[in-house]
């Protein structure tokens, strides 16, 4: 085949292109393959139409051939795709469960706004639409870049090759979470096996077991708090505490910027360690007395977290009631409409210290025995 100028540099344009794309190691050979290719169609063309091609002509065939990236593509080693099939439920799940979370935490965050009367509802709900879309767009891209990092190590993570039948159920829950799978799932105390009636049995008891599997469990945790951190650290939204004037008259918000301040990197270390925490867990499958050795260890950081609110932040005078009557006193209804912001983080702190100190006690007893709440059941 002759080759005219014109078409001569829209070949050697086309495979620099391609060639932009390939390893390095084997860009030569590849190069040299496609050339031949390309030669041989435009010469079987030319015979089909008993002529020369012209340049409009052979760009043409060129297209026929393929965009560059989509022709250096079918020489790529490794994955093709951000997420592949055998991680795509994952990720789905991972991607609901990030949305739950950023809708829970502005929810969370407005319904503290309307209790001290700072905004109105109207606005309230309004801000809260346009964080959860900003917020869940931003999560939405973070479990996708979890998910292509996946992806792409040489070994395939545990959880994908080593799974269990007890953690299919939370595909078939978060793969709909309509009316119908939430109820089938809290009244069974199981998301449940797909095809089942919700729940696997445990031996000799007739009851289902409880939630997620081990690794499930981890992996939505791990999500959860990386909404959580990010929350925190104003990457989702900016934390807005202006003046904060509850019905007492106080104006909490420059106290709560001060604690917030204050607690920043505290806080932010606790919550990126238990997000490495959990991804360890999903790797390793989730050994109890690994699972109960790390929950013993945030179970301490979050009671000093508490602790140190109750004893020494600068709400602390606020929040402080002397003794059990004091607190009963503090969350009785009438208080609620006098200082509902003191009654609320008094609550907050109250019954965060008595759920820490439970689960620290739970965790002790499963590193104890080497067993969990589900396993004692069988």
């Amino acid at each position: 085949m002759s080759k005219g100028e014109g078409m001569e540099k829209m070949l050697e344009a086309y495979l620099a292109a391609v060639a932009a794309q390939l390893p390095k190691d084997r860009r030569e050979d590849i190069v040299t393959e496609l050339k031949d290719e390309i030669l041989t169609r435009a010469e079987v063309r030319e015979d089909e139409l008993g002529r020369g091609l012209s340049d409009d002509e052979f760009e043409q065939l060129l297209r026929e051939v393929g965009h560059p990236l989509v022709v250096a593509g079918r020489y790529a080693e490794g994955p093709q795709g951000i997420v592949g099939p055998e991680l795509y439920p994952w990720w789905w799940f991972g991607v609901r469960m990030a949305i739950a979370a950023v809708v829970l935490v502005s929810v969370m965050g407005v319904a503290v706004q309307v209790l001290a009367g700072t905004i109105d509802p109207a606005q309230a709900i309004g801000r809260a639409i346009q964080q959860a879309i900003t917020s869940g767009l931003m999560a939405i891209g973070c479990v996708t870049l979890a998910g292509w990092l996946i992806e792409r190590q040489p070994a395939r993570p545990k959880f994908l090759c080593d799974w269990k039948v007890k953690d299919l159920g939370m595909f078939e829950w978060s793969g709909s979470l309509n009316r119908e799978a939430v109820s089938k799932m809290l009244a069974t105390g199981s998301t449940g096996a797909a095809g089942t009636t919700g729940g696997i049995k445990a031996k000799g008891s007739g009851k289902c077991s409880h939630g997620f599997s081990p690794v499930a469990g981890a992996a939505a945790s791990a999500v959860f708090t990386a909404v959580v951190l990010a929350w925190w650290l104003g990457l989702l939204s900016q934390m807005q505490l202006g003046s904060v004037t509850g019905a007492d008259g106080l104006d909490y918000g420059p106290l709560l910027r001060q604690v917030h301040q204050l607690l920043y990197w505290p806080v932010a270390g606790i919550l990126a360690g238990r997000i490495l925490f959990d991804v360890m867990r999903v790797l390793t499958g989730s050994p109890v007395r690994l699972t109960a050795a790390g929950d013993m260890v945030f179970s301490v950081a979050n009671i000093a977290v508490l602790v140190w609110f109750w004893v020494a932040s600068p709400l602390a005078s606020i929040i402080q009631v002397p003794d059990m009557g004091g607190l009963v006193e503090r969350l009785a209804s009438d208080s609620w409409h006098t200082q509902p912001i003191a009654a609320l983080l008094t609550a907050i702190v109250v019954f965060g210290l008595v759920t820490e100190v439970f689960r620290f006690i739970g965790a002790a007893l499963r590193l104890a025995s080497g067993k969990d709440r589900r396993q004692s059941e069988d």
